[in-house]
């Protein structure tokens, strides 16, 4: 026998699976399951899974965290289409969105909700339209209310004398909508309405009742594709109106400056029945106000790249999108559904013949709409004015009686600005719940002819999809997006999958590359092409982790910065080629902020039991932080991989980081759709909850009493569950023809010296194995009475597993709610002779 040797292992470069069993560098691991690397010189057992809360119903298909609110978002899948949205409180009490609960969320599992920040507030992406929550808790539809200005309710009346006879002015009317912290949010302003005082004397302005275009509603459960009008009918939020206008003129038309000349706040029912009662206007040009916001040269909104674009600055609601993201104090949108909408005009209003005249009816969205009873047709001024009120009178009719019933709108669009506009009208739908069109057409009266299109026959009204498409909030306003701040990327029919913001750069990934966005505002914004040849695997294999973007792409997983994009996985890049499987597109990645971890997980099994159909129990773990030691394995970004598994029962389907008082744990759903009973002693705080559809936040109490429960899985049946973590290694001897007699190994142990519960295991087993055995052979050890408990564990080699070049080694460690943690391991050996071929 020779002389006694040791190898011993203190630096440790995680899961490298590539290089075969003599390619990888020493302290390389073939399995690495359920461990983690928070440096090079220590592996620890994954923290556990406890229950946290349950969502009340169905699967959670995206958890978005609300941190301002302290709320989760659970969009869950109570069936195939993603139906409901709840929320759960930071201390797990399972409730609906308040005022009034459900909510419908994108219908595909591939494109699930996303959410950003702004102003406190959470923005989500929904099939029906960009939802804000509230630092209240409660949801609305995203943007300002609007109104619609109709000349029917717009006189001259005593009470005043500051409008001169045979003078004109004109007004804008604007909506404020206050959010639960009291910032103010404007909506776009109504058409200019232009009056002439014709009497011989002066006079005020009377306003009559004027109608809401885009009322300012709360979340409502969609019914039928329509959404039901929910305004505000606890008086939650104040509302004001703004009525702006324009010094008047005696010799002409007057300008479109506009300065602010009566304000108030709306009452409840006001807001509710979406018609605000009339005023007196009694402001004398001499004490009119501040400007409106859209004036082309006084406005403060309206300079874009030093050109004025007057009213194409106005705050227009976000469009639909399916991603969502705060770049440069803006929100940012993309994957966009523009609502369906049709622009027409009307050329003709009289008294007689093919004329539109009182008595026709114009049918909008299954509503009939008489002229001369619910709006008013003009025909003693001239030709322009005759068009323009008429059309104008229109537009109110369908925001006072189609709207209600149908989520569909109008605005009159002609602007005395604009040559061949007047009469125009534009008819939309405020929510793309309405995903089929819908029509407009004069169905008595023969009057078709009077429009363009013409509308003897049903015209329908159209919808695009900007797939490829960006739009961008004003500065600090999440909730404005003016019409100017659109912008396409690439080629139309390469649709954009996700957007990820850095500090400095805005990153935008396409199915056909990466495009980047830099810049602070409007005036110096770039898009650029970053690459052409990276590509996600699926929308949610992408997160950010210390101003660094980590996806899986097609080509690989990869760190990406403005620096460029560099792969990570050669480690592992075997296991990352083989994950690529059938369900790749539901695929998704979650950071943990606090211990530098990205962890991937791909569905790898159906289950049938839940209504997106699969699930992940597996994950791909990357360590980011710490250092490796100059090795030119990972080099580049000095990183270790790993992989966890929660088992097939308690599979995960989605996941995100929220914060719990001073904690930030990550949060994953549960894949049992199931009911269940109530499990006490489940929660962390809060009574019990239910195993269905729950939520289970990984190591909720880790910043608190580090217990010792942190390292146990709570299972969907609601037991404890042991975390079996298994490490892999081969030792092999200098000379690969030297056959050793494998005598000892030490595990030496890393017990923490300031947490108690974070000492030595009480029992570990070891299995053997040369390239001479097909068997291995085990070894349990169990921790013997001190001095010994906090030191090592060391083991004999079997005498049937010690012969050979090469050791195969494993250590697990499945004991529940128990620390485990390593920073070396020590092998002794003896040559015994040299391998001989024959």
């Amino acid at each position: 026998m020779g002389a006694k040797h040791k190898a011993s292992v203190n630096n440790f470069a995680g899961l490298i699976t590539a290089y075969g069993q003599l390619g990888a560098p020493p302290g390389a691991f073939s399995v690495a399951d359920n461990v983690d690397f928070p440096n090079s010189f220590m592996v620890e057992k994954r923290r556990g899974t406890l229950a946290f809360g349950s969502t009340g119903q169905g699967v959670p298909a995206s958890l978005v965290s609300a941190d301002p609110t302290g709320f989760i978002i659970a969009n869950l899948a109570v069936d195939a289409s993603l139906a409901v949205a709840t929320k759960l409180d930071r201390w797990g009490y399972s409730t609906a969105i308040p005022t009034p609960g459900a909510l419908t969320a994108l219908n595909d599992v591939t494109t699930r909700m996303k959410g950003a920040i702004g102003r406190k507030n959470t923005y989500l992406t929904t099939q029906n339209g960009v939802v804000r929550l509230e630092s209240d808790g409660v949801a609305w539809w995203a943007g300002a209310p609007s109104i619609v200005t109709s000349v029917d309710q717009i006189y001259t009346s005593a009470g005043g004398t500051w409008f001169a006879s045979g003078a004109t002015t004109s007004y804008r009317h604007v909506l404020v909508q206050y959010d639960a912290d009291g910032v103010p949010m404007r909506g776009p302003p109504s058409a200019a309405v232009a009056l002439t005082n014709v009497n011989s004397y002066a006079k005020a302005v009377t306003f009559g009742p004027l109608y809401l275009g885009r009322p300012p509603y709360a979340v409502n459960a969609v019914t039928s594709g329509v959404s039901a009008i929910y305004a505000d009918p606890t008086n939650l939020r104040r509302i004001d109106l703004e009525v702006y206008r324009a010094v008047q003129s005696t010799t002409g038309t007057p300008n479109d400056e506009m300065q602010l000349a009566y304000r108030k706040t709306l009452s409840a029912s006001e807001k509710n029945g979406l018609v605000i009662d009339g005023f007196v206007d009694q402001c004398p040009d001499e004490a009119l106000g501040a400007y409106l916001y859209t004036n082309a040269i006084s406005g403060g909104d309206t300079v874009q790249n030093g050109v004025s674009v007057g009213l194409a600055a106005r705050n227009d609601p976000p469009p639909t999108a399916t991603d969502v993201a705060t770049f440069a104090n803006r929100m940012w949108f993309s994957g966009l559904t523009l609502h369906h909408s049709l622009t027409f005009s009307l050329i003709a209003p009289g008294t007689t013949g093919a004329e539109f005249k009182t008595g026709d009816v114009v049918t909008v969205a299954g509503v009939a709409l008489t002229a001369g009873s619910h709006f008013g047709v003009y025909t003693s001024g001239s030709i322009s004015d005759n068009i323009r009120k008429t059309a104008m009178s229109l537009a109110g009719a369908v925001g006072l009686y189609v709207l209600p019933t149908t989520g569909v709108t109008a605005e009159y669009v002609g602007s005395p600005l604009s040559p061949g506009t007047v009469g125009q009208i534009r008819l939309y739908a405020t929510q793309t719940a309405r995903a089929a069109f819908f029509t407009i057409a004069v169905t008595s009266g023969g009057s078709g002819t009077a429009f363009i299109p013409d509308l003897s026959e049903a015209v329908r009204t159209t919808r695009e999809d900007w797939t490829n498409g960006l739009a961008y909030s004003k500065e600090s306003q999440p909730d404005a997006v003016p019409p100017v701040n659109y912008i396409r990327v690439g080629r139309g029919d390469i649709p954009i999958m996700r957007m990820i913001a850095l500090r400095d750069a805005l990153f935008v990934f396409a199915a056909d590359g990466i495009w980047i966005i830099t810049g602070n505002d409007p005036s110096n914004f770039s898009l650029t092409r970053f690459d052409t040849t990276f590509t996600l695997l699926a929308r949610d294999t992408v997160v950010v982790l210390d101003d660094a973007i980590y996806a899986w792409g097609n080509e690989g997983i990869a760190r990406i910065t403005t620096s460029g994009v560099t792969l990570i996985d050669a480690d592992i890049r075997d296991v990352v080629n083989q994950q690529r499987i059938a369900g790749v597109s539901t695929a998704w990645a979650v950071t943990d902020r606090n211990r530098k971890r990205v962890i991937f997980f791909l569905p790898n099994h159906v289950n049938t039991a839940n209504a997106l159909g699969s699930s992940a129990n597996r994950a791909l773990v990357y360590h980011a932080s710490g250092s490796m030691g100059a090795t030119a394995y990972s080099a580049a970004v000095n990183g270790r991989w790993s992989r966890y598994d929660y088992g097939v029962a308690n599979a995960k389907t989605c996941a995100c980081q929220a914060r719990i008082g001073v904690a930030t744990p990550f949060f994953l759903g549960n894949a049992d759709n199931g009911g269940g009973t109530p499990n006490a002693g489940d929660e962390t705080n809060g009574p019990g909850y239910s195993a269905g559809g729950g939520l289970y936040a990984s190591g909720v109490a880790e910043s608190a009493s580090n217990a010792a429960t942190d390292w146990r899985d709570r299972s969907n049946a609601a037991t404890d569950v042991a975390i079996t973590s298994t490490l892999r290694w081969t030792n092999a001897t200098p000379d690969a023809q030297m056959v050793a007699q494998w005598m000892e190994v030490a595990a030496l142990f890393a017990p923490s010296d300031t947490v108690a519960v974070m000492g030595a295991p009480s029992a570990l087993t070891f299995g053997f194995k040369t390239e001479m055995q097909s068997t291995e052979q085990t070894v349990t050890w169990t921790r013997p009475s001190a001095p010994y408990i906090n030191s090592q564990a060391r083991v004999m080699v079997p005498r049937d597993a010690a012969r050979g070049s090469r050791m195969f080694f494993a250590l697990t460690h499945a004991v529940v709610s128990e620390y485990f943690a390593l920073d070396g391991f020590g092998l002794w050996y003896e040559f015994s002779g040299h391998e001989v071929t024959r």
